[in-house]
């Protein structure tokens, strides 16, 4: 099952990235067939795909079966944002009192490594670390509804964040308000906290309306 998840989870990303570069244009109709001649994936797969896809907006699935691909407004990226911050703050407010130093120690990694990737030039790994980064702290609260919920919404077009981490001064933004979250964990400053959170997903809607 591990393998075919793997597969799924790449498949995902693959398509979401073919959108965003503009081979797929909005409206062009996606397919199990379809999927399995452009990537070689099988039924199973191809189907979960397209499911994940459409959970998450990037396709509209229309009264006779068919899916494609969906035109994404403003108010809908303003309604996923919002409920990304009402998220995140929610699992940073149970968080707090299960916080280690292994798990801080984590995320001071995760966000150096980020920093780091960056100079390197290697923006897609600094957008998966900033994903992983998120996750982190989310998983540590729960694995279960929260947990996918949120993993539905920052594959959200719009959210995508691969397009989101594409200069210098973007990434150092967000390693500064990471560690500015990672330093309210450590005081247990709860004001602080979900207010840093908060400030961290709306601030960075503007740039994601413009990828949209």
């Amino acid at each position: 099952m591990g393998s075919g998840q793997d597969q799924k989870k790449h498949l995902v990303e693959a398509i979401i990235a073919d959108i965003d570069k503009g081979i797929f244009k909005p409206g062009e109709q996606l397919s199990q067939r379809r999927l399995h001649a452009l990537y070689g994936c099988g039924r199973w797969v191809a189907m979960k795909v397209l499911e994940e896809l459409e959970a998450s907006g990037w396709l509209d699935l229309a009264e006779d079966g068919t899916r494609t691909i969906a035109e994404t407004s403003a108010g809908t990226l303003m309604q996923a944002v919002e409920l990304r911050a009402l998220l995140e703050v929610y699992a940073v407010k149970k968080l707090v009192p299960m916080i280690t130093a292994p798990f801080l120690k984590r995320l001071h990694t995760l966000n150096h490594q980020m920093w780091q990737a960056c100079l390197d030039g290697e923006y897609d790994h600094v957008a998966r670390l900033n994903r992983e980064f998120h996750q982190c702290m989310v998983e540590s609260v729960d694995e279960g509804p929260l947990s996918r919920q949120l993993g539905q919404l920052y594959q959200l077009k719009g959210f995508y964040d691969v397009a989101n981490f594409s200069h210098e001064e973007q990434v150092f933004k967000s390693y500064g308000e990471h560690a500015a979250i990672i330093d309210a964990l450590e005081t247990g400053d709860l004001t602080r906290l979900c207010y840093l959170v908060r400030l961290h997903v709306i601030d960075n809607a503007e740039d994601w309306f413009g990828k949209a």
